[in-house]
């Protein structure tokens, strides 16, 4: 339970206004209208508010959503031109804006609630960019004027693609950042506005997961991420999206020396008994490793709710290595390690998919010389308990 008050920086004084219930909050560009959300009694963010400094009371009732399957979000655009206001259920968007130079005009709808459609928005120049999952599940990106966003009449940038999805977007004066989920891979697309050319952030890695963090400045040509991988640490980077220049800026510290030239990570198939095939990335040390023996090996699973089992690094985990243990991730169906097509296969009726998959993933270690079934340990967790319990049965 959050109290939104507002402080005065230069004088450090806290005015005697407050807010109870509160949530997310966002200045209009006057540094005098302040929009902000509020929760009912089940805790579910449902009322916009506008409150002007120095006024009483909570201010003006912007919006407010009634429907208790939907929750609203509150943002600006990274170029502070829109306030945007989102109603969301578990499948279903609604965007409207807000006019930040005008926070007293009428918010407008840019996309229309219709069951099962999802989107996010942002804005540059004149023109609003939509990831949205109209003509497929792994969403596509469109751009729309903003005077007049008619989906109907978008302009089609990135189209959706079954083996890759959307995942989130940052939109800067001269470049796009597209989060791109590539066969279980987090990847980092950029595209420059001017040429309409893109391409990757290039790494020394095949299996990792690179996502942006908060950048706060819209013109610039520096872009702020984060990388990690089996066997490297969490890694902060600068991209010059122009240059493509790297600039390593942080790495969590390991301690006892290590060394990730002495690690080897790869990404395996299985087959599941539908004929899917399902990715496992393992980890181990290289001198550790001889070709067609079989080692102790511990795979890990969760598969649920279109969490992906995304590959990480653990220091803990580095014990086991140094100790000849390979440890593996199993990409089984019910997250959404490759797409929203593997949640929706993992779910409801066919959810015996997610315990199906990863009997398959233990089974291929073994077939493929990594394990034997004496030296095989599996773990999950919270939602990855059930299928811990589902696969030992």
């Amino acid at each position: 339970d959050f109290t939104l008050q507002i402080k005065d920086l230069e004088t450090g004084t806290v005015l005697p206004w407050r807010a109870e219930q509160s949530d997310d909050a966002v200045w209009a560009n006057d540094n005098r209208t302040l929009f902000y959300l509020t929760k009912d009694e089940a805790k579910r963010t449902a009322r916009v508010w506008r409150h002007t400094l120095g006024e009483d009371g909570p201010g003006t009732l912007v919006w407010e959503e009634r429907n208790e399957l939907f929750w609203v979000s509150l943002d600006r655009t990274l170029d502070r031109r829109w306030i945007v206001v989102g109603s969301h259920s578990k499948d279903t968007s609604e965007l409207r804006v807000i006019d930040a130079h005008r926070p007293t005009a009428r918010q407008r709808i840019v996309l229309p609630r219709r069951k099962g459609r999802e989107a996010m928005l942002e804005h540059r120049d004149g023109r609003f960019y939509l990831l949205v999952n109209d003509t497929g599940p792994n969403f596509r990106l469109v751009s729309v004027p903003a005077a007049r966003p008619d989906l109907a009449q978008a302009t089609e940038l990135i189209a959706h693609r079954d083996e890759v999805m959307l995942e989130d977007l940052d939109v800067f004066a001269h470049h796009l950042v597209i989060g791109e989920r590539d066969r279980g891979v987090q990847k980092l697309r950029v595209w420059d506005c001017a040429s309409g050319e893109s391409h990757h952030v290039a790494f020394d890695e095949t299996v990792y997961s690179a996502h942006t963090l908060h950048n706060a400045e819209f013109d610039t040509d520096t872009l702020r991420f984060a990388f990690v991988s089996l066997t490297t640490p969490q890694t902060i980077y600068d991209y010059d999206m122009t240059t493509r220049a790297l600039t390593l800026k942080k790495r969590q510290p390991v301690l006892g020396g290590y060394d990730r030239a002495r690690y080897a990570a790869a990404q395996v198939q299985a087959t599941a008994p539908d004929g899917t095939r399902v990715p496992v990335s393992l980890v181990w040390r290289r001198d550790l490793r001889h070709e067609g023996v079989p080692q102790p090996l511990l795979l890990d699973g969760y598969g649920a709710y279109g969490i992906s089992n995304d590959v990480y690094f653990s220091a803990a985990r580095v014990s086991l290595l140094d100790r000849g243990v390979i440890v593996a991730l199993a990409h089984v169906r019910g997250g959404a390690d490759l797409g929203r097509r593997w949640y929706d296969e993992g779910k409801l009726g066919r959810k015996m998919n997610t315990f199906t998959d990863f009997i398959a993933c233990a089974e291929a270690l073994v077939e493929q010389g990594f394990t034997t079934p004496r030296q095989l340990i599996i773990e999950g967790g919270s939602a990855g308990g059930l299928l811990m319990g589902a696969v030992a049965n």
